[in-house]
């Protein structure tokens, strides 16, 4: 019991540590890393409004949404590749949990999320159209997708550690997921064979589906209860794939 509030009391000082380090240090820093989603939103917004947006009810709101919740998960592959690669030396000398030094670095893109999807939310109050008593599957559904996109990342992190370059190809490929992703289209928009692959086929979409229907309360096409259950599978049967991946290469990564 001692030993466990050691590594907790760890992981929290390791979670101050990297929000300090991070953008968040002062008020200007924090402001500078929402440019990227609200940018990627602006374009996105000018050239597809005309030809998708009078077709989707509350388009903006739903794009940026579906932008908000695919760059958490970017990021949060990122850094899981990044903390595996860089805390080798430390985990390798420490008696500590080598679980700690990945999950701390979360704190940022997780801290980040949270507050993009609650402008989400504020914006979805003013126009009256969110449900109050969708906050709690909200709070549910960000834990799966942080599940989610943890055991993405370590899966990739340990790839990443036998071949470096899988960084390198992860940061040119993942910003095509948004042409995969129904965040400038709606599912009713594709064809039937199209919309079967992407929504059963592309783990991500169910959260971004639920994301979009929580915020705007309703009226996102093709969502259903099934597709909360989806989010749910795919977030345990990543996270534990990831994590039985990890465990499994965890000390050949690190003498590595």
């Amino acid at each position: 019991m001692k030993r466990f509030e050691q590594e907790i009391n760890l992981l929290k000082v390791l979670m101050r540590s990297h929000i300090g380090s991070s953008d968040y240090r002062s008020v200007l820093g924090a402001l500078w890393s929402f440019i990227g989603p609200f940018l990627t939103f602006a374009v996105l917004y000018f050239i597809f409004v005309e030809r998708f947006g009078r077709h989707i009810s509350f388009f903006a709101l739903k794009l940026l949404t579906g932008i908000i919740v695919l760059t958490f998960f970017r990021n949060v592959v990122q850094v899981c590749m990044q903390s595996v690669t860089q805390s080798r030396t430390i985990a390798l000398y420490t008696i500590a949990p080598s679980e700690i030094f990945i999950l701390a670095p979360l704190i940022v893109p997780l801290i980040k999320f949270m507050i993009e999807i609650s402008l989400c939310v504020i914006i979805s109050a003013a126009l009256g159209i969110f449900r109050f008593p969708a906050l709690l599957p909200a709070i549910i559904i960000i834990f799966l997708f942080l599940a989610f996109s943890l055991g993405v990342g370590l899966m990739l992190a340990i790839l990443n550690a036998f071949a470096s370059d899988v960084r390198e190809i992860w940061s040119i490929l993942s910003p095509l997921l948004i042409f995969l992703s129904p965040i400038f289209y709606s599912f009713d928009m594709l064809s039937g064979w199209a919309r079967s692959i992407l929504y059963w086929g592309h783990p991500i979409n169910p959260f971004i589906l639920t994301f979009q229907q929580m915020v705007t309360g309703g009226n996102i096409p093709y969502y259903s209860h099934a597709t909360f259950l989806l989010a749910f599978a795919f977030a345990g049967i990543f996270l534990i794939l990831g994590y039985a991946l990890f465990k499994r290469f965890e000390k050949v990564v690190l003498e590595l």
